[in-house]
This record gives structure tokens, C-alpha cells and sequence, in this order.
């Protein structure tokens, strides 16, 4: 039941790579391809939602919307902001899929795609961890930054919020699962 979402998710996103930079007003002449974008202007919320992110980021020419879930940050409606996030195309035109992103004047804030995928890699991850579904079959899921999901092993005890986990990937069908996980030990070099 959760593996074809999980499945679906998992084809579409992206591995590690740096995101570039986009100009609005290349955007307007067409040029860009979809990809890893960041993208700077003033925030115009469309509505506001505390986990969700939907709105337009412009110039004094220029708007691109843009549309996702919040991860450890959401953008207040009319600040000068830097986002990041996936260029995609759908019926309206040009849309970046929201990841993360700050105020342009923080620059302690960076992206932080999680690293290529593969089974049997150990590796850390900041994931976003939520519990759902309910006993005796709770959901322990982590989704990274760039919107991949993590399964974590239903024994997880850990913190939920925004963690960095380390441990063993295995394969769940197509999609990806911790294997003991455990915190960081040095979170200065996994932090932004």
C-alpha cells in the first residue's frame, strides 16, 4: 500500500548535485532546462499553511511559482529570499518544486541534498522524521531535503523533527530503508 507512492517518489527525485543558479529573467526568455534551481527575489505568498509552501518569487518584472512542503524553514510573505528546489514545467508553465531555502541576508543556510543512494552504503542523512499510521503498525518515515523518503525500522525510539541519522541503506522494493539508525556523532560537519 505504501511501497507505490514510496516507489513513484524515489524515480522522480533527484540524487546529490548542486543546485544552479536561475535568473528570473532567463526563465522568462525560456532558456533554462528543468533541474536543481536556486532562485532569488521577494516572497509572495498565495495563502498561508504551516507545512506547505505555495506562492510566486519575483523580481520587479518577473514571477515564478512555487509549490511544496516546508522542511526545516518557510518563507515569510514579502521577504527578500533565496529558494531552492526542483525546476519542473507542468499545464501553467514553470513551477519550482520548494526544497528549502533562507532570507537573503542568512547566509549561515545552504542546501543540503542528501547523498546518492545505494544499497548497502552506510551514510548520514538529515531527514525530517514523522510517524504515522497507527499501532501496531506505526510508519517511522524520514524525508531528506530534496524529498526523498527514508523508511526508519518500526524499533526506531529516536527524536522526530529535523535529525541527522546515520546508519546502513537497505532496499524496500524499489525505495530505500535505514538500517539501525543512529544520531550523528559529528554534526558539525553534517550541519549547513
Amino acid at each position: 500500500m505504501f511501497l507505490l507512492p514510496l516507489a513513484l517518489l524515489l524515480a522522480t527525485a533527484p540524487a546529490e548535485t548542486s543546485y544552479r543558479p536561475l535568473d528570473l529573467a532567463t526563465l522568462a526568455q525560456g532558456q533554462p532546462g528543468p533541474g536543481l534551481v536556486r532562485v532569488s527575489g521577494r516572497y509572495l505568498a498565495l495563502a498561508g499553511f504551516s507545512e506547505l509552501v505555495r506562492g510566486v518569487v519575483s523580481n520587479d518584472r518577473y514571477a515564478l511559482r512555487v509549490e511544496g512542503q516546508a522542511f526545516d524553514w518557510t518563507p515569510e510573505a514579502g521577504a527578500l529570499v533565496e529558494l531552492w528546489g526542483l525546476l519542473e514545467v507542468d499545464e501553467r508553465g514553470p513551477v519550482l518544486r520548494f526544497h528549502n531555502g533562507r532570507r537573503s541576508d542568512d547566509t549561515s543556510r545552504a542546501p543540503r541534498p542528501a547523498p546518492a543512494l545505494a544499497e548497502g552504503k552506510r551514510t548520514r542523512l538529515w531527514l525530517k522524521v514523522t510517524e504515522s499510521g497507527a499501532s501496531p503498525f506505526p510508519l517511522k518515515t524520514g524525508i531528506t531535503e530534496d524529498g526523498r523518503s527514508v523508511m526508519l525500522p518500526a524499533s526506531y525510539r529516536g527524536p522526530f523533527g529535523l535529525v541527522c541519522l546515520q546508519g546502513t541503506l537497505g532496499t524496500l522494493g524499489r525505495g530505500f530503508a535505514l538500517r539501525e539508525p543512529s544520531p550523528c556523532k559529528d554534526k558539525e560537519r553534517t550541519s549547513r
